[in-house]
Order: C-alpha cells, then sequence, then structure tokens
C-alpha cells in the first residue's frame, strides 16, 4: 500500500507540474519557469500533506458503507485545506485579494481528485495484474 501511495503522490505532482502553472502562471515567466517555481513547493506538500491525508481518508472512509465515495471527499476536500495557511499569511500581509482568489482552493481540491484517482486506478490495476499473473 505504502508503494502505491507514494506513486499516486508521484502521478499527482507530475499533473501538478503540468496544471498548476496554468492557475498561477507569471506574466513574466514562460511555461517552464512557472512550472519550476510552482513545483518547488507543490512537490513537498503532495509528498508530504498529500500522503498524509491520503491515509487519513482511507482510515476514516473504511468504516463507512461508500468507501469510494467518502474516499474522494475526503481526499478533495482535505486537499483544498492546504489553502488555508496561504490564506491566512496573505490575509495577515493585507493581501486580501491574493487570499481570496478561487484557483488556491481549486487547485488543492484538483490536486485532491487527481490523488484519489491515480490510487484508486493503481489498486484495481495492481488487483488485475495479480490475477492475470499466472495466465
Amino acid at each position: 500500500m505504502t508503494e502505491r501511495k507514494l506513486l499516486s503522490a508521484f502521478i499527482t505532482s507530475l499533473a501538478a507540474f503540468f496544471i498548476l502553472p496554468m492557475l498561477y502562471s507569471n506574466q513574466q515567466d514562460d511555461f517552464l519557469t512557472s512550472a519550476l517555481n510552482i513545483s518547488m513547493y507543490s512537490f513537498p506538500l503532495i509528498f508530504t500533506y498529500g500522503l498524509i491525508i491520503s491515509y487519513v481518508s482511507d482510515f476514516f472512509a473504511s468504516s463507512k458503507r461508500n468507501i469510494s465515495g467518502v474516499s474522494f471527499l475526503f481526499h478533495s476536500l482535505l486537499g483544498s485545506t492546504v489553502a488555508v495557511p496561504i490564506f491566512i499569511y496573505s490575509w495577515m500581509n493585507d493581501e486580501v485579494e491574493t487570499a481570496m482568489q478561487p484557483e488556491i482552493w481549486t487547485a488543492g481540491f484538483t490536486l485532491g481528485a487527481i490523488f484519489f484517482t491515480a490510487d484508486v486506478s493503481l489498486k484495481y490495476l495492481g488487483k488485475y495484474l495479480v490475477l492475470n499473473r499466472g495466465a
């Protein structure tokens, strides 16, 4: 399970490399520069916060009847909470217009959904490969 979660985090990091610069591109920088600057922050967040949230989501969802639906909601909603520290920092520095940008919340929600999708896909792919190994 740990390998699957790490691979899911890697896939999510790759998706973040391509998606987040479209949301947060600086007009002065080209795509690659924006992607590398944003990746400096997003990769460590995905591999720490994202992995923790994924384990927590799976733990709470395992006690529910609709495990996949509940896990998806936890991944996405808790993924968007990564914007809370950004909001607080911007608010404390009187940059309220930066803090209120919906892209900050949407990026966390989207990356949480991507993490969930990658994790579930890898889980079913792993089961398929194990079942067809002897064939």
